[in-house]
């Protein structure tokens, strides 16, 4: 059975120092968060402003125009009825759209080190300049439910990717359950983000086709799996390298990364 690995960031907190810094601060992959790490969104979060836009804009022409000329023909009372539902409608839009967007989709927190290959002992001597991630096999087999799946190793996370699951290149993390990076939203479609976002399902079979009671079960009812990360908690800095002289003492990080390239 497939586990997916503890998160290094709450297994640590017994050793926490005051002035350390919060998960989001040292996050490695390329989101952006706001609110102190209570909303993270992708890089392209700037492209949010223009969904808003295309969803607002057409709301107010027709409250503007549309609704207001509805008077001449019908009472006050529906002109108002009409212009409250659409506006009611237009903030459930939007509440979905932050829910989709500003959610973990569902990264999986990445390890600081490789994992150890499968029987070793930690006293094999390695080669030079083999490490022990050169040694891990790209791909294993593991069994889920009693079916072997294969699953790949990921070098960025340095971790074994569960099924359904991908690397963004966009966002630079692993998510479960990966649909695809919207750039509408700004976000990753993945294990939390899948429930607010229903709109595209190219290629696939329609999931909400189980009668009316089944659907709105589906919709309103099915839990959203918990985020495996919390980016408030605090985590110790990371140590800096010491330094020495080309010599024979210690050197910089930045010239030993000049001489590994």
């Amino acid at each position: 059975m497939y586990v997916v690995p503890p998160s290094p960031i709450r297994s640590g907190i017994s050793w926490l120092r005051s002035g350390d810094l919060r998960v989001y601060q040292t996050w490695k992959g390329s989101n952006i968060f706001f609110l102190q790490g209570r909303f993270i969104f992708g890089p392209d979060v700037r492209s949010l402003a223009l969904t808003i836009f295309l969803i607002v804009a057409p709301v107010a022409v027709f409250c503007v125009f549309v609704a207001r000329k509805l008077s001449d023909d019908f009472s006050d009372h529906l002109e108002i009825s009409i212009m409250v539902v659409a506006v009611v409608f237009t903030v459930y839009v939007l509440v979905l759209l932050l829910l989709t967007s500003g959610r973990d989709p569902g990264i999986i927190p990445r390890n600081a080190h490789p994992p150890e290959p499968e029987g070793f002992d930690g006293t094999a001597d390695v080669g030079a300049g083999q490490t022990p991630q050169l040694r891990l096999p790209r791909i294993k087999e593991v069994e889920v439910n009693g079916a072997t799946v294969k699953i790949k190793y990921c070098d960025t996370c340095m971790l074994y990717r569960p099924p359904r699951c991908s690397h963004c290149s966009i966002c630079n993390n692993c998510v479960e359950r990966f649909d695809h990076h919207c750039p509408w939203v700004g976000q990753c479609i993945g294990l939390t983000t899948y429930e607010n976002f229903r709109y595209r399902y190219d290629w696939r079979a329609n999931p909400y086709n189980k009668g009316v009671v089944e659907n709105f079960r589906e919709i309103f009812c099915s839990s959203i799996p918990l985020s495996k990360n919390d980016f408030r908690v605090k985590v110790p800095r990371e140590p800096a390298l010491p330094t020495r002289p080309i010599g024979g003492g210690f050197m910089s990080p930045a010239m030993g990364k000049l001489w590994m390239t």
